[in-house]
């Protein structure tokens, strides 16, 4: 009985040694804190390994304000002719402006062509004619200009034709509000040649107009 005891005994006493040895085998080493996620990186700012782009340039100031222009005066419109009036310096300055009725070639790319007949008797200038190409004329070249036959030479400065002197205005007016039709022929810095088509019917009533409009007599 004694023996059967101090078995039991011995048999609690192993069994409670294993049971101290249990959570200590259990347990597991704790693993180090985990590295803390990066903070996410600013709105614009490069991925990783990506060069920054430059830095935008500030938006330009906002312009001043600009005055507002006086809007012409239309004073009519004859046929394709087409009169208006601007102030200048206080002074009237009337404008009898047509675009061609025609231009050749055909293909040319070219715009903003038109004829004009204006005054600015501020300055004293009447029945001033000029007309616009569309494109650059060399240095040194004229224009002919040819109303039913009759022609006239005209100097030529960045995309416009002039005449030399009052008295060629004067013919050309003169020419012009007898005659059907005026023809414009020039050449491009580029060698190309062209002609303008204007057809001259209202341009007598139109011109009655700017002329009252600006005191012309």
């Amino acid at each position: 009985m004694r023996s059967y005891v101090r078995r039991m005994i011995r048999v609690a006493v192993a069994l409670a040694a294993l049971t101290l040895a249990l959570p200590a085998t259990a347990q597991q080493t704790r693993p180090p804190a985990a590295t803390p996620p990066a903070a996410a990186a600013p709105s614009g700012a490069a991925p990783s390994g990506a060069a920054r782009p430059p830095v935008a340039a500030p938006a330009p100031a906002r312009p001043a304000a600009q005055p507002v222009a006086v809007p012409q005066k239309v004073l009519g419109e004859w046929g394709k002719w087409k009169g208006t009036q601007d102030i200048e310096d206080r002074n009237p300055v009337c404008f009898l402006t047509t675009p061609p009725s025609a231009s050749e070639p055909k293909d040319a790319r070219r715009t903003g062509m038109t004829l004009q007949v204006y005054h600015r008797p501020g300055l004293k200038q009447r029945n001033v004619v000029t007309s616009k190409f569309g494109y650059a004329f060399k240095d040194g070249a004229t224009a002919v200009f040819e109303v039913d036959g009759q022609k006239f030479t005209l100097f030529t400065k960045d995309d416009a034709a002039w005449t030399y002197t009052e008295k060629d205005d004067t013919a050309i007016v003169d020419a012009m509000k007898r005659g059907n039709e005026l023809v414009v022929r020039g050449t491009s810095a580029r060698g190309v040649a062209t002609v303008d088509r204007y057809a001259l019917g209202g341009f007598s009533a139109g011109l009655a107009e700017i002329n009252k409009a600006c005191n012309i007599r």
